[in-house]
């Protein structure tokens, strides 16, 4: 009970002085540092604002110090805890008194802050002063006396910045600290601890830092600060160890200590820093060496160098606490090898030599030496330099490869010149960009030359000499020089194999030797003659010479197993008695035609894997070929490797299949058609001049026949293809008719016509048979040549049909044209000449095989044969109607009958009302006159003509036979006399017109003054009740003159005036069969969809909107009026023949329906007479209608119109780069192209944008799901504003820069364009890097230049046009040019290295202290929580360190679990130091009796430390009184130990009361995590 009341007094206690304190934390509070000193901030409006510094002096410090309840406080310099990332700051102090109880009584001016991020208040509180005024210290006690600077000024330690820091300065600072002098270092700065110095100026002499110039400004902001390495003896100092001077092991010395530097991820960076320490101007990191027996023990670990500095000890994270076991045993001591004014780059090397691309320093940086400049004389200056006495000259480019703007292109020595100091330079343009390659070598060794194969049996050759391997060019490399290495390698014999391709050129093994010239009678490859100089072909290409060895078989065979047809199938290979397959992975056309030309065949493409074998039966060879088409044999085109093949082929599921093609080759059918020829790539036709039944006899045995026909001419229809070969001239024994006399190249072909052939194998006489399939009616067919085919329809009459008919067994006969469909089928005669009276065809007179010239394709003679001559009368009636209205029926055959309605047009009605004796007529698509008795005498009627003179004359199909009327419905017409309606799909509505029987001719009536009364008499001269008449040509503009200027009808006759029609419009009128009083006005979309042309009906016509005027508003009326939430506008294609009925549209979008709003009457000019476009819209339910990108990461994908959850595709057809353009612009971006995507259906066709528009829905297409088809659908690839001018081309890294500017594509400035500016080109073109070209490199360009600016860019820009400079004009015509890299290209000049920082600001969170009671309550908790915790002594979560689990009490004591030994306490633990990044560095003082090998080799030793409860400092068991506590830095990272400096005592090392930290585990390597931060006041013990 007495502990409980102790706790809840002490509770009491602690919660009334938080009140307190917050209370006064209400109004300021420090944040930025440590408890007591940071940047001012005070509370403004309820939330917190960093106070101004300006005004801010000595005497505002005073009071915002005693107000946080100190005795004193100092102001910090300006910008003291660097750049404050913050907008919220107080208005100007104007001064404080020194006796307000707040800052923030004190008096604020309304002047704004400047310079905000430095302008801060920050100052130091205290209650005494602890140290002298200009005190220095170290952070930390190390053995080897380095580390962070701190000196002790306005009351407290702070950092010194790093910006101007130097050697003189850190001697002084060390001979401060009682040292003999020392040597700048730089140290990652303390967020906490605020810049007291920015500039330092020392000459050395110095006895005080406070004797040397001091200032303060901002640091700068590389988050670094001053320290120093002090030395008693010898000041530190770097040497190379192990080598020669310029090569060799890292050794730093100091004090006479000495040792290694250890690294794992030292790079150039780090070389360079070293080299030009040691006096060299650069250098690379060499592999360390194995031999460590005589190296000193390591010294310093964790060397980090950023940027550019001049000495390494000015370099981040110099640890001397070696504690990674790599570290050891010196497997990762670092070498470095040095260059002076000369270095072989890339390359490698050992100390008997060096070889790599030779490099010049010129100018400050190295430059790749031309080839063309490297002289025996030069280059062994170049060695002399490099400490080497013999030189040999390599192939160019042999090592890392690199784009470089500049070459040393001209070197001159003077005849006595020792080195290279005595030679002068000059640079340029390399004709060979690839950089000069050299081998150094020390005299008299000699290095064996090898040549290997990389998998022992397959794979590419290579050179191994001076521990590099080289390869060898492909070009010029045979079966002779493959067999030739893998006999020397115990092979019966080899062939070229192509090797993988690299994925750059920029990054490859040398290439060393060419153009070899073996017999296979040599043993080994190295006695062949070959070529060391090396072609800039050779050493670009991205593959080597490679080869595949065989043990049994030379032979190498291709064959298509399993395809449908002879000249496709899967793709095998015969290897070593094998047959095997190929993978399709990455297979191509380029790679079937190889396949296909090793063939035999002139081309062929690739075939998806449908010839599918089954699982295991042989084996799959080859994966990954990329032929570019060149290659003889398809073995030799790059792969991925023999029998290197991805598990997804291995089960046969993706084999490589392919379809050759032939040199010849027939249209339509294998036997019978067109010869066509493959040249340039694809196939076109043969001349028939002179093409003779020699040729064919050539042509069918190349194809497998035995005997050939030439028909002639174009026998075998319409083929659009260019003719590519004339002039054959065969004698008949040719085995190809290639190998005919013919022409490719200037051809002459005078009639226009191409060959066609028929193959046989068994030739076969005309017997004289004449064959009619259907019995007494249809077609005729012929048996010729062994083949089945047809009559030609032209010059087919009676007579020849008369005698057919006698032939077969009938009397008489009528000839028609039958409509066919068969494509495939031969047409052997044309015009037989018969007289009508033979018995046979083969007594007609002009009886001549394969003479058809051009015939018509879709027709064939065909006949009807009766004995009954009555039976051959052919007639046409109206029934069912009115004289002039009716179905249409026919008499054939001795029967009437109806004709299909099935594809009639107007031409068909024209021609039967012709014949009934009628002007014309029009074909009723809509009005139902019956169907009779149902009998279908005509199938199908074609006009084409339509100036037919009956329907004998046209063409038939379905003659005789029954129930082949899809439709089922009976064709119906009606025919004008003297007056009819024209132009309109609609039967009762059309432009007004009346025959001209002088001019036999139909002539329009003017608009002018035409009334409703006349259009009634008009209707009711044909027929109808009521009219309607209509102004304005509203069917379209017609050609012909308006010449009727009135007409006026009664009692069946209508009279005519002629006149000039003033108005030039037409009318037209719309008739009604009962009287038209109440418009009635209603709107429909086809087919019920949700998007269309908008259809009005008025007075019972339907109809559409005229798209003048319409808009959106009215659009959205119209959608909601159907039911839809909103709408949007489109113009819609008109249907030609349907009427607009509606114009001048104006809602204010109120209304509920299109007839409330104000609108043009029905007979009014609607505006759409002489447009092609009506009005649409698309209706939405959820939403409006918005483009949808769809697009992928490389901006393309298929174009679409989003609505809610529909979409509408786009039809390719008619789509061209200006809809993609205008598509793009409506997604944000500048421009496009168009992409054709696969088939699949769409819903939109015919786009057209005139490249204006700024939405892609106001561009004419026809937005009409009437339209709606399978096909292409269009796709779009969009741009940025910025592009390369070889974008579509092969090399699209490279070209002209394009930039997209007020809607054009222009080139661009090449003046102020260099490398940077390409950079940021590439990046937005998606590369990694890019380098500048100058000047007009790509010759002549179709795009205008930007003359009016330049491209400059910084480097940061996101995009190109963010460059674009107008108030600089462009001095020159030439423009700029770029290449860009998917890498990170190597240049001769230094780079740096940057890496990312963390920049966590680590503020306090703000203690809010509120009324509410519930509030207080949970604080109560909190505090109640804490304090038990404390009193019951609950350990702290665990940080889990290597095998064992270390945990530390609230008292600051540890323990240590080990997973073999259990728990070890307090004291045997004495000490764990933990980092702030949440590390725990080591454990120390663990006795052996635990045997714990983790640790036993720890030292040992006693350690003070803090208790939490009762703040005293103690030593083991003994208490240290008088010890002031301050926080310490191990190694740069501020950590959980502090100093006590007791009275009468050294310094002892204690842990870290002032801030604790709970964690967490993480991993068994000891990586812990910051879970919760809190902080205990007190600084100060006794």
């Amino acid at each position: 009970m007495a502990t409980i009341t102790a706790d809840l007094v002490f509770l009491f206690a602690v919660f009334t002085s938080t009140l307190s304190i917050s209370r006064t934390q209400n109004l300021v509070r420090l944040v930025g540092g440590k408890i007591s000193s940071g940047i001012v901030e005070v509370t403004l409006n309820q939330t917190w604002a960093t106070l101004c510094g300006e005004g801010f002096s000595y005497t505002e410090a005073e009071v915002v110090c005693r107000e946080l309840g100190y005795e004193q406080g100092r102001s910090l310099p300006v910008g003291s805890y660097g750049v404050l990332e913050t907008d919220r700051y107080t208005t100007r102090l104007a001064g404080c008194t020194g006796s307000e109880p707040s800052v923030t009584s004190c008096r604020f001016s309304s002047d704004q802050c400047l310079s905000r991020g430095r302008q801060y208040a920050a100052v130091n509180c205290f209650h005494q002063t602890t140290a002298v005024e200009n005190s220095v210290r170290l952070s930390v006690n190390s053995p080897f006396n380095y580390g962070l600077v701190l000196i002790y000024m306005y009351g407290i330690w702070g950092q010194i910045c790093d910006d101007f820091w130097d050697d003189s300065d850190a001697q002084v600072t060390c001979k401060q600290m009682g040292y003999v002098g020392g040597v700048a270092t730089t140290m990652s700065y303390k967020e906490t601890t605020p810049y007291v110095i920015s500039e330092i100026s020392c000459d050395g002499n110095e006895t005080n830092l406070g004797n040397c110039k001091q200032m303060f400004q901002v640091c700068g902001q590389n988050k670094s600060a001053a320290g120093v390495w002090c030395y008693f003896s010898s000041a530190p100092s770097v040497s190379l160890l192990g080598g020669k001077a310029h090569y060799g092991t890292v050794l730093v010395q100091a004090d006479n200590k000495s040792g290694t530097v250890c690294s794992t991820s030292w790079t150039t960076r780090e070389a360079t820093v070293v080299c030009r320490q040691l006096g060299f101007i650069s250098g690379y990191v060499i592999p360390a060496t194995a031999d460590s027996v005589n190296l000193p023990d390591v010294l310093l670990t964790g060397v980090n160098c950023e940027g550019p500095r001049e000495s390494m000890f000015r370099c981040y994270n110099v640890s001397f606490n070696v504690t990674d076991p790599d570290c050891i045993d010196h497997k990762h001591d670092v070498r470095v090898y040095c260059f002076g004014s000369v270095r072989l780059a890339a390359g490698r090397e050992t100390d008997d030599f060096i070889i790599g691309s030779v490099e010049l320093y010129v100018d400050n940086i190295y430059v790749p030496v031309c080839p063309d400049v490297l002289t025996d004389k030069f280059a062994s200056l170049v060695c002399l330099e490099l400490q080497f006495n013999s030189t040999r000259i390599l192939p160019p480019g042999g090592f890392e490869r690199y784009y470089s703007k500049s070459y040393v292109t001209n070197v001159t020595c003077t005849m006595t010149a020792k080195n290279i100091s005595q030679c002068s330079f000059a640079t340029g343009k390399c004709a060979r960009d690839e950089p000069a390659s050299l081998v150094c070598l020390k005299p008299g060794v000699v290095y064996e030359t090898k040549f290997l194969i990389s998998n022992f049996k397959n794979g590419y050759v290579y050179i191994q000499q001076y521990g590099t391997n080289a390869t060898i060019c492909r070009h010029g490399w045979d079966n002779d020089d493959a067999s030739v290495i893998c006999k020397e390698n115990g092979y019966k014999g080899g062939v070229v194999l192509g090797t993988p391709k690299l994925s750059s050129v920029y990054k490859q093994d040398p290439v060393w030797a060419s153009d070899f010239r073996c017999t296979r009678a040599l043993a080994r490859l190295s006695d062949c003659e070959y070529s060391k100089d090396v072609s800039s072909d050779c050493l670009m290409d991205s593959t080597s010479a490679g080869v595949l060895c065989y043990t049994h078989y030379e032979i190498i065979q291709y064959r298509l197993a399993e395809g449908r047809f002879q000249d496709a199938g899967r793709v095998e290979i015969y290897f070593d008695g094998r047959w095997g397959t190929i993978c399709d992975n990455l297979w191509s056309r380029y790679d079937a035609r190889v396949f296909c030309r090793t063939m035999g065949y002139a081309d062929g493409t690739s075939h998806g894997s449908s010839f599918r074998l089954a699982t295991g039966t042989i084996p799959v060879y080859m994966s990954g070929l990329e032929c570019d088409g060149t290659e003889g044999d398809l073995l030799q085109c790059p792969n991925h490797g023999w029998m290197n093949i991805p598990t997804t082929c291995q089960d046969h599921a993706h084999d490589a299949g392919a379809v050759c093609y032939k040199y010849v080759k027939l249209h339509p059918s294998t036997f019978f058609g067109a010869v066509q020829f493959w040249s340039g790539g694809s196939y076109g036709l043969t001349c028939a001049d002179n093409f003779d039944d020699n040729a064919a006899t050539v042509t069918c045995r190349e194809l497998g026949f035995q005997y050939g026909m030439s028909l002639c001419c174009s026998a075998a229809g319409p083929i659009d293809l260019p003719i590519v070969m004339a002039n054959v001239s065969c004698n008949g024994t040719e085995s190809s008719l290639t190998k005919c006399s013919v022409n490719t190249n200037n051809l002459s072909c005078l009639s226009g016509t191409y060959a066609t052939v028929v193959c046989t194998n068994f030739q076969g006489n005309f017997n004289g048979r004449v064959i009619i399939p259907r019995g007494m009616f249809g077609s005729v067919q012929i048996n010729y040549y062994s083949n089945q085919g047809y009559l030609c329809s032209e010059e087919f009459g009676d007579k020849e049909a008369a005698v057919i008919c006698r032939q077969n067994g009938y009397r008489h006969g009528l000839a028609y044209k039958e409509i066919t469909f068969d494509m495939l089928s031969i047409r052997w005669l044309r015009g037989l000449g018969c007289n009508g009276n033979e018995t046979s065809i083969q007594q007609c007179a002009n009886l001549r095989f394969g003479q058809i010239y051009s015939c018509a394709w879709d027709t064939v003679a065909a006949v009807f044969c009766t004995d009954d001559e009555s039976k051959l009368k052919i007639d046409v009636r109206l029934t069912n109607g009115t004289d002039t209205a009716g179905r249409v029926e026919v008499f054939l055959g001795g029967q009437w009958g109806s004709i299909c309605a099935n594809n009639l047009t107007q031409n068909e009605a024209d021609v039967i009302c012709h014949q009934l004796g009628y002007h014309g007529g029009v074909l009723l698509q809509h009005v139902y006159y019956g169907n009779g008795n149902g009998s279908f005498l005509l199938t199908s009627l074609r006009c084409p003509y339509r100036n037919e003179t009956s329907i004998r004359d046209c063409y038939w199909k379905g003659f005789g036979e029954t129930n082949l009327c899809s439709s089922s419905a009976a064709a119906a017409v009606e025919c004008f006399t003297d007056v009819r309606l024209s132009g309109s799909t609609t039967v009762n509505y059309g432009r007004l017109e009346v025959f001209d029987r002088s001019e036999k001719t139909w002539m329009a009536v003017c608009d002018e003054d035409f009334r409703t009364l006349q259009a009634t008499a008009v209707c009711r001269q044909i027929g109808y009740l009521d009219g309607k008449p209509q102004c304005c040509s509203p069917l379209g503009t017609i050609s012909n003159p308006i010449t009727v200027r009135n007409i006026s009808c009664e009692a069946g006759h209508c009279d005519v005036q002629k006149g000039m029609c003033t108005s030039n419009n037409y009318v037209a009128v719309y008739c009604s069969v009962i009287t038209i009083d109440v418009e009635g006005l209603s709107v429909r979309l086809p087919l019920g969809s949700f998007y269309g042309p908008v259809e009005v009906s008025r007075y019972g016509l339907w109809g559409t909107v005229c798209d003048v005027d319409f808009d959106d508003v009215d659009a959205d009326v119209v959608c909601k009026e159907l039911g839809y939430q909103s709408g949007v506008k489109v113009s819609t294609v008109a249907e030609p023949g349907f009427p607009v009925i509606q114009g001048s549209v104006q809602c204010t979008g109120s209304e509920k329906s299109l007839m409330q709003c104000q609108r043009g009457d029905f007979g009014v000019d609607h505006g759409c007479s002489r447009r092609n476009t009506i009005a649409g819209v698309i209706c939405s339910s959820n939403g409006s209608a918005i483009i949808m990108s769809n697009l992928s990461s490389d901006r393309s994908g298929l174009m679409q119109v989003k609505v809610g959850s529909d979409s509408l595709e786009i039809a390719a057809e008619s789509v061209t780069d200006v809809e993609a353009a205008v598509y793009c612009r409506s997604l944000g971006l500048p421009s496009g192209r168009l992409q054709v995507f696969s088939y699949g259906s769409y819903d939109v066709t015919k786009v057209s944008c005139n490249g204006s528009e700024t939405s892609f829905l106001q561009c004419i297409a026809y937005w009409d799901p009437r339209k709606a088809r399978s096909g292409t659908r269009a796709g779009v690839k969009c741009e940025k504003a910025v592009k390369l001018s070889t974008e579509s081309g092969p090399s699209t890294n490279q070209g002209a820069v394009l930039l997209y500017y007020h809607g054009t594509w222009h080139t661009v400035c090449s003046d102020g364009f260099d490398d940077t500016s390409a950079r940021v080109v590439c990046r937005e073109l998606g590369f990694v890097d890019g380098r500048s070209q100058c000047c007009s490199t790509y010759g002549s360009l179709i795009y205008p230049h930007l003359s009016t600016g330049r491209v400059k860019c910084a480097g940061g820009e996101t995009d190109t046009i963010s460059c674009l400079n107008m108030d600089m004009r462009c001095e020159t015509d030439s423009y700029a040019s770029a290449v860009c890299y998917y890498f990170v290209i190597t240049t001769t000049e230094s780079t740096k290295e940057m890496k990312a920082k963390a920049n966590a600001q680590n503020n306090l969170v703000p203690i809010l202290i509120g009324v509410a009671v519930m509030l207080v309550l949970v604080v109560a908790v909190v505090v109640i929580v804490l304090i038990l915790m404390v009193k019951r002594r609950k350990s702290r979560p665990k940080v889990q360190y290597n095998q064992g689990i270390v945990e530390q009490s609230m008292d600051g004591s540890f323990s240590i679990t080990n997973q073999l030994h259990g728990i070890v306490g307090t004291p045997d633990v004495r000490r764990a130091r933990i980092n702030r990044d949440g590390t725990v560095m080591y454990i120390q003082n663990i006795p052996d009796a635990y045997s714990n090998p983790a640790y036993e080799t720890l030292p040992v030793s006693t350690t003070a430390y803090i208790t939490q409860e009762s703040l005293q400092v103690y030593n083991s068991a003994e208490k240290i009184t008088n010890a002031t506590a301050r926080e310490t830095e191990v190694n740069g990272h501020e950590s959980q130990i502090i100093t006590a400096v007791p009275t009468g005592h050294d310094e002892e090392t204690a842990s870290d009361v002032e801030e604790t930290f709970f964690m967490r585990s993480i991993s068994e390597q000891g990586h812990v995590t910051l879970q919760e931060h809190c902080e205990v006041q007190p600084t100060t013990f006794s």
